[in-house]
């Protein structure tokens, strides 16, 4: 239709056998889908994602070309624990999987929200490894009326990321001290590969004479 041409969307063709899928327009009921994305989420947890068009005169779209995919639209994410980068499940080799090779490969023009009740998890390997093993997070992201929004595709590095997210709960845990959240906003600007992350995390040690003192983590940047 009128609006499929004027964002110059393309058919999705398997060229093996020559089958046209066309444009796929994909739709969902109000409440959202309950799912798990697989490399993203934990075997057996899952989410709640609602799919809308990125304005309101469009719908979600799943369009090709078949090698470079193109992904359009408004998600809404609710009640998910997510961690990136993907967990690997190779045994530690490093290659990428069917999944991760088909993500990479795909165009995407996408805004995501989230109304709540999201959790962002990790546990990194700390630098320091003589001092602490891993360092632990546990963050959960405010809502916030502001989107991220996704550009690009990965596999030729126009990917970026624009829009910021906003936590005030959540724990770090650091050289077996757990801190806790006071704020933390993570930026993404279109101009740089990676956010700024500003903000601080506070915990509270007695010293030798029982004195209550707080210490506080915050980003670093060299």
């Amino acid at each position: 239709d009128n609006d499929e041409k004027k964002i110059n969307l393309m058919p999705m063709v398997l060229k093996d056998d020559g089958l046209n899928l066309g444009i796929l327009i994909i739709e969902n009921e109000e409440k959202g889908i309950k799912l798990n994305i697989p490399y993203l989420m934990e075997k057996g947890e899952t989410g709640v994602i609602s799919l809308k068009g990125k304005n309101p005169v469009e719908k979600f779209y799943f369009a090709g070309p078949r090698e470079n995919p193109v992904v359009r639209g408004r998600i809404d994410v609710k009640k998910m624990d997510f961690t990136y980068p993907f967990i690997r499940t190779g045994g530690g080799s490093g290659k990428r999987n069917i999944v991760e090779k088909f993500i990479e490969s795909i165009y995407w023009d996408l805004v995501a929200y989230t109304s709540g009740d999201v959790r962002y998890y990790r546990a990194e390997p700390n630098r320091f490894s003589t001092i602490a093993d891993n360092v632990y997070l546990n963050i959960s992201v405010d809502a916030s009326g502001e989107g991220l929004e996704f550009k690009g595709s990965a596999s030729d590095g126009s990917f970026r990321i624009n829009g910021r997210i906003v936590s005030t709960r959540g724990t770090i845990e650091f050289w077996d001290l757990i801190f806790r959240v006071e704020r933390f906003e993570v930026a993404f600007n279109e101009m740089n590969k990676f956010p700024r992350i500003t903000g601080r995390a506070k915990t509270t040690i007695r010293d030798s004479t029982d004195f209550p003192r707080d210490i506080y983590l915050v980003p670093y940047y060299k």
